[in-house]
C-alpha cells in the first residue's frame, strides 16, 4: 500500500503585555516567548510580527530586527508575532 502523506498545519496562540514604545523589537518579542512559555523558536524562518490597527482595519509587518512604532495605542493596535517553521 502506497503511503499517503497529509500536510498536517499548526498554530499556537498566548499573549504577552510588554512596552513596546522602547526600541522593542519581534526579536526581543521572540526572546520573551522562550522566558515566558519555554518555546524553542530557534527553527523559525524568517520570522516577522503585524501590526493591526483596529480603527482603520489596516494591517503593517514589522521586519525580526526592526523597531516597533513608537506610536501603538492597547485601545487601538494588536501585534501578532509570526514564526513560520520550515523543514527540509
Amino acid at each position: 500500500m502506497a503511503e499517503k502523506r497529509v500536510p498536517i498545519m499548526f498554530s499556537a496562540s498566548g499573549a504577552l503585555d510588554m512596552d513596546l514604545s522602547s526600541g522593542v523589537t519581534p526579536a526581543d518579542v521572540m526572546q520573551m516567548l522562550e522566558h515566558e512559555y519555554g518555546l524553542k523558536v530557534d527553527k523559525a524562518v524568517s520570522p516577522f510580527a503585524i501590526v493591526h490597527d483596529k480603527m482603520m482595519n489596516k494591517y503593517s509587518a514589522v521586519e525580526f530586527d526592526e523597531e516597533f512604532p513608537k506610536n501603538l495605542d492597547p485601545k487601538k493596535h494588536i501585534v501578532r508575532l509570526v514564526m513560520p517553521f520550515g523543514g527540509e
